[in-house]
């Protein structure tokens, strides 16, 4: 063959590539649990654990010695919160208050213990007092734990988090390793369509709100919108943005929680409509004791995928999907965490070769460092078995097997003064490794990104 046509195939054989590259990177984004959730969660943890810090080494054997000591009996309180035990610091801080009332330092521990355990009566009148008697950045809290505590009492609750940041890929376009691409079995050397790396503009908006059912206890009505967008530097036709919209009801019912939502997501690919996704989506929590909760959740999905410049053979992959997934969360100490989820996929297209199940595990660690900061780890595995062979590219089924290793640290702003703490500031790095039965897409990707995020809540 001439490196013309060669050429020419490598450019045709491309787009189906990128295509599933950006749809799954899409799907992680809107559809799926977004590492962006799973950081405003290590986030909002990491947060109220400040209040409670520096409780340092100390045993109830200590406090049998020395019944009497304050300080002590203060650094007990704050390990008992460390280790989830709230009631018993509960009591151990109004001992010491029974005796110490003037302590406003140990009157806003109380006062945050309270709220955590959802007392907002109580919790509101010692608030009050440290505030009339407190001054400086104890004051200050007090005020912050105040508005806290009306926000939790309104029965609307609404939330948001705006974000921007820059990334760097190694193999944006999921260039082969091989440097080669099969057309008809036949390996052609690639002279473009090979790795690239590239930068790109981060942009992230998330929107909540929740509406408390006061005639149904533990009803609520949720909403969540979700925008992304990540704009290439030189790979333009990578431009991709991402927009989710997921509505419905919560019920919670001792330590059961259920949530079925009707699920929208619309993904545009270089300036053009690539995909719109409709379904439904039904997840179960059951907390079954304070170090354990597990979760089911079901989906079944619509793709209706729309042919565009770059990819004209979209509507190919069109087809329904379905997916279940079972998990737990395991709280292996105060200040870390792991979940783990196991989940299983089909998605059908239109073409045959483009329809798959996939098997998936999901680990992630979240450790609290301290002072605000988190880092999170995780690993996640796919297992993609394709259903047909397309005999344009192979005479056999494509199997591929992916790899993704990710690390997280966060670093609140708030040490910088008043005006920076809804800011926090993350550095990403990931790693992906894919590797297939038909050479055009085995790869690997490094991928290096920081973020922005200023959040809010009412």
């Amino acid at each position: 063959m001439t490196n013309v046509l060669a050429i020419a195939l490598a450019a045709a054989f491309s787009a189906p590539l990128f295509a599933q590259n950006v749809e799954d990177e899409a799907a992680r984004t809107a559809r799926e649990t977004p590492p962006a959730a799973q950081t405003e969660e290590a986030a909002a943890e990491a947060r109220r654990r400040r209040a409670v810090e520096g409780a340092g080494t100390v045993t109830y054997e200590d406090i049998l010695k020395n019944p009497d000591d304050v300080e002590l009996n203060y650094r007990w309180a704050k390990r008992q919160v460390e280790v989830g035990d709230l009631k018993g610091a509960s009591a151990t801080l109004e001992r010491i208050l029974m005796v110490k009332p003037g302590l406003t330092k140990v009157r806003l521990t109380f006062a945050v213990v309270l709220f955590r355990l959802d007392s907002l009566p109580e919790a509101r009148r010692e608030l009050e007092a440290v505030k009339r008697q407190a001054s400086g950045p104890v004051k200050a809290e007090a005020e912050e734990y105040l508005r806290r505590v009306a926000s939790r009492e309104r029965l609307t609750h609404v939330r948001g988090t705006i974000g921007v940041g820059y990334a760097w890929d190694t193999n944006r376009n999921a260039g082969p390793a091989s440097n080669q691409r099969l057309f008809r079995g036949t390996a052609l050397n690639l002279t473009t369509g090979r790795a690239t790396d590239d930068t790109s503009v981060l942009m992230l908006v998330q929107a909540g709100l929740r509406r408390d059912l006061r005639r149904f206890p533990g009803g609520a009505l949720t909403a969540d919108f979700t925008h992304y967008r990540a704009e290439q530097t030189t790979l333009n036709t990578l431009d991709l943005q991402a927009f989710s919209f997921a509505g419905g009801v919560e019920f919670k019912r001792g330590k059961t929680t259920v949530a079925p939502q009707l699920v929208f997501d619309h993904v545009r690919l270089s300036e053009e409509t690539y995909l719109r996704t409709r379904g439904v989506r039904l997840r179960v929590d059951r907390r079954v004791n304070k170090h354990l909760s597990l979760n089911t959740a079901f989906s079944t999905m619509f793709n209706d995928h729309i042919r565009t410049t770059d990819i004209p053979t979209a509507t190919e992959r069109t087809g329904n999907e379905a997916g279940i997934k079972f998990g737990a969360q395991v709280t292996a100490s105060p200040t870390q965490r792991v979940n783990v989820d196991v989940g299983y996929q089909q998605r059908d297209a239109r073409k045959m070769y483009n329809a798959y199940e996939r098997n998936s595990l999901s680990l992630t660690h979240s450790w609290l460092l301290g002072k605000g900061r988190f880092l999170l780890s995780g690993l996640n595995l796919d297992r993609d078995r394709y259903m047909a062979p397309d005999l344009a590219v192979a005479n056999q089924e494509r199997a591929d097997d992916k790899a993704r290793l990710s690390w997280t640290f966060g670093q609140p702003l708030s040490p910088l003064g008043k005006l920076f703490e809804p800011l926090l500031l993350t550095a990403t790095y990931e790693y992906l490794q894919v590797n297939s039965n038909i050479l055009n897409y085995s790869y690997t990707n490094n991928k290096v990104s920081g973020m922005l995020t200023y959040r809010w809540g009412l």
